[in-house]
């Protein structure tokens, strides 16, 4: 049962996800944040917390601007004025953050990303130090990152990242009285903290769907449902038969065999007889014109099929043309998932769906 389960899940997950050429973005989540340095001989505690929320969107499969903002609640220690009492601090911190974000494997299910950004503060400390911090001060930071996102469906994600911040100030742990110039990222004397956020996504106002990654699904579907081209039939083509009197009979309207691998665009060498086959009869009937079909199975959406669709037609097209066949005697069309000819439940079906018809005009 529980391998069923697993299946199910799997499947679902290698199915849906979808890369679009622009969408929107909105999430929340959870939040662990921990100082990375203090002031002085301050310390770092672990009753820490807090949590995100974002809204992103996408200019184009690559980059995205996001707005982040959240609520953080770090503690720091202190030993005061040299003393053996300790002093424990909470800082509780509001920011509202602008990042730039980078996905360098748009397509791949597990999408690993890179973030740069700026951001502005509003904190104030429970316990400080400093006893002018108890009240709320504002600040900047800079953020830099690293994330994740896994894919589960087309409209939804789970959101994984760090990220590392430094503060435009020495204020944020609650102790500024002591100067300490290695501490941000280029050497001042900012605090820093890091953060890991969890959160869930929420995907909407996706654009066309993308065809950079000329593929509807991830790799590794293939193995649950692909399977090769079926071998052309030679005896499924058009014949055609002149009387005395100059006529041209068909006896069948299609060119069948060419097909195509599962998700894929590029003739098959078995497609090749049967295109140079087309070539000869229209080269020998001038009067005869075709119509050029392109067709897909159901697996993926059916906008990413119609797409694919195209580009099977266009590849026949292209052939026929580099062949010498004027433009003007061809016709194109794509269907589709719209159009099988066999059942899209078994890979068989599937197989001879993934197709392009040459057929005669009427």
């Amino acid at each position: 049962m529980k391998k069923v389960i697993l299946t199910l899940v799997l499947f679902q997950i290698y199915i849906f996800p979808q890369v679009y050429h622009s969408r929107w973005g909105i999430e929340g989540g959870l939040t662990y944040p921990r100082y990375f340095s203090v002031t002085g001989q301050g310390y770092s505690e672990n009753g820490n917390g807090g949590v995100h929320a974002s809204i992103e969107h996408f200019f184009n499969e690559y980059i995205s601007l996001r707005v982040l903002g959240n609520y953080l609640s770090i503690e720091s220690e202190f030993f005061r004025n040299n003393s053996t009492a300790k002093n424990l601090n909470t800082v509780h911190l509001f920011s509202l953050n602008l990042d730039a974000v980078y996905r360098a494997q748009p397509c791949e299910l597990i999408a690993p990303y890179f973030l740069l950004g700026v951001g502005i503060t509003n904190f104030k400390s429970s316990n400080p130090l400093s006893t002018d911090l108890n009240v709320y001060k504002r600040g900047y930071q800079g953020n830099i990152g690293l994330g994740i996102d896994w894919g589960i469906t087309k409209d939804m994600s789970i959101i994984t990242e760090a990220v590392y911040i430094t503060s435009g100030d020495n204020k944020i742990d609650g102790n500024y009285n002591a100067q300490d110039n290695s501490k941000g990222l280029f050497g001042g004397d900012g605090d820093t903290y890091m953060t890991l956020n969890m959160g869930i996504k929420f995907w909407f106002g996706q654009g066309d769907t993308s065809d950079i990654c000329d593929k509807c699904c991830p790799q590794g579907i293939r193995d649950n449902v692909g399977i090769g081209a079926p071998t052309p039939v030679m005896t499924d083509t058009v014949y055609l038969v002149k009387t005395k009197t100059d006529t041209v009979y068909v006896e069948k309207p299609y060119l069948f065999g060419i097909n195509f691998g599962f998700d894929n665009y590029s003739l098959l060498p078995q497609s090749y007889p049967i295109l140079d086959h087309a070539v000869e009869v229209l080269n020998k009937f001038k009067d005869i014109n075709v119509i050029i079909i392109g067709n897909a199975d159901n697996i993926g959406s059916s906008a990413y099929n119609m797409k694919l669709s195209k580009k099977r037609a266009d590849e026949v097209l292209d052939y026929l043309l580099k062949k010498g066949i004027e433009r003007n005697r061809i016709t194109e069309e794509w269907k589709g998932e719209e159009d099988p000819i066999r059942d899209n439940s078994t890979k068989i079906g599937r197989a001879f769906n993934r197709r392009v018809e040459i057929r005669v005009k009427d």
